[in-house]
């Protein structure tokens, strides 16, 4: 399923750029492409390999929980925005990673991407990091060792600028401690939706905070 995605991905990308997409728009419907063929072939195998149904993998918990994912998302991003500034302090110089058109630049850009970064992309993310490859690793090793794996997975499966340095890293750590964060939610509440919550809360700042700041 994974591997079909991709090409289907891939596919897509090719026939955006061959009608002259701009990198955002190319970069939101490739990664929306692949995103849906991950939802919908779950969808398709999950009765027959006898895995939950999405209405049961993003079963609903308590509001408190909820809340307190969401203040979670934004705790992550105080964290990492507060070790940035004490890197500048000791006086380690920090740029920008380049967005690669995945995020937007302007608020015309902004709708499309709360409906794919916001919430098709940590819907479908969810439900193969912490729905089916946490599940099958915590078959074979200790739960804690599953959670770190899929979230250095999780981490170096998104598109990072290490040539830039220590922003770089920062972002890649920002993308392994959500994957912890959303890994330990999974686990205790056995849903998907505090883990969503937290990713989809944490893309969406992200996303709103590059357009203020352009």
């Amino acid at each position: 399923m994974l591997i079909g995605a991709l090409a289907v991905q891939l596919i897509a990308y090719g026939l955006a750029r061959s009608l002259n997409a701009s990198p955002f728009t190319t970069a939101m419907f490739a990664g929306t492409v692949n995103d849906l063929c991950w939802i919908g072939g779950y969808r398709a195998l999950s009765g027959s390999r006898g895995w939950p149904s999405l209405q049961i993998r993003f079963a609903p918990v308590d509001r408190r929980v909820v809340a307190a994912s969401a203040a979670g998302a934004l705790a992550l991003i105080v964290f990492i925005m507060a070790v940035a500034e004490i890197l500048i302090l000791f006086g380690i110089k920090i740029t920008g990673t380049p967005n690669g058109g995945i995020t937007p630049s302007d608020l015309h850009q902004l709708p499309i991407s709360i409906l794919f970064i916001v919430i098709i992309g940590p819907f479908a993310e969810e439900l193969m990091f912490r729905g089916l490859l946490l599940d099958w690793l915590k078959q074979r090793i200790a739960a804690w060792q599953a959670a770190v794996l899929i979230s250095l997975l999780f981490a170096s499966l998104h598109s990072h600028s290490f040539g830039n340095g220590v922003a770089g890293w920062l972002a890649l750590a920002d993308r392994f401690l959500l994957g912890i964060a959303t890994s330990f939610l999974a686990l205790r509440y056995k849903s998907l939706r505090p883990s969503f919550i937290l990713h989809a809360v944490n893309n969406g700042v992200a996303a709103i905070a590059i357009v203020l700041w352009h």
